[in-house]
């Protein structure tokens, strides 16, 4: 049996539940890596019965606009029943996310391991709540924007998290072969990593701001295999700004 506080269930819209596998991360902490069970939407009541779960360590979440309402990890041994409480979501985290010293409007903000998703404001900023504290991965995507990782520790209360990205430009100009979609955007560097954006159909020309420094392999791929001529790219620095125009050759 799971209950809740009815002003946290009012600011939430889910309820979920995941096993949870405990580790510790390189600086000592514990972290947690998740696979979902199932989620439900909340009922006036604020309580819910789960039945069948198998022996094991899990974890219910409150989740809704703008952040976690809390969360409550618990081992399930066979044959047993569990009635517990979830806690007020504890860590509050407000920002501003900027490139080069521009703020970044509408660049979604994805907060690991606890999955919240968010979109910046129109001046970069964001504010959200997560339901425990500890060491995080902040995803930063957006369609304008490359995307990258930052690591963060938010710690109970109210934390302060301004984040600025400092790269360069790249302008990419797309010349299909037809009007079919599928067709992906790849951005490989030096040490195997890459990057892959599904090109909306009918958008001739990209735009990926905040590119870290280094040298770069741009191409068109469809299906996962590569249909154009391979642009290598090098950013200097946050003053970088480099054009690129790629073919699709028909095949």
């Amino acid at each position: 049996m799971v209950s809740a506080d009815p002003a946290e269930c009012a600011r939430s819209s889910t309820l979920k539940l995941a096993t949870l596998t405990r580790r510790v991360t390189a600086s000592g902490r514990i972290g947690t890596s998740r696979s979902a069970v199932t989620s439900s939407r909340i009922g006036t009541e604020c309580r819910w019965r789960i039945d069948g779960l198998a022996p094991g360590e899990y974890e219910v979440e409150l989740f809704g606009p703008g952040g976690s309402g809390g969360a409550e990890t618990f081992t399930l041994a066979s044959g047993t029943n569990r009635d517990l409480q979830i806690p007020a979501a504890s860590v509050r985290v407000v920002g501003t996310l900027r490139i080069n010293g521009v703020a970044v409007e509408r660049a979604r903000l994805m907060f690991v391991p606890s999955q919240t998703t968010l979109e910046t404001a129109i001046d970069g900023s964001f504010s959200l709540t997560l339901a425990r504290a500890g060491d995080y991965r902040v995803f930063i995507l957006g369609d304008s924007l490359f995307s990258q990782s930052a690591g963060a520790l938010f710690e109970a209360g109210v934390n302060q998290w301004d984040h600025e990205i400092s790269g360069g430009v790249a302008t990419i100009d797309v010349v299909p072969s037809s009007s079919a979609g599928n067709l992906d955007l790849s951005i490989e560097w030096a040490d195997g990593s890459f990057q892959g954006l599904r090109i909306p159909t009918g958008v001739t020309r990209l735009v990926k701001r905040g590119i870290p420094p280094g040298t770069y392999r741009v191409s068109l791929k469809r299906e996962g295999a590569r249909v154009s001529d391979t642009a290598t790219v090098t950013i200097q620095d946050a003053r970088s700004a480099v054009d690129i125009v790629l073919r699709e050759v028909a095949r």
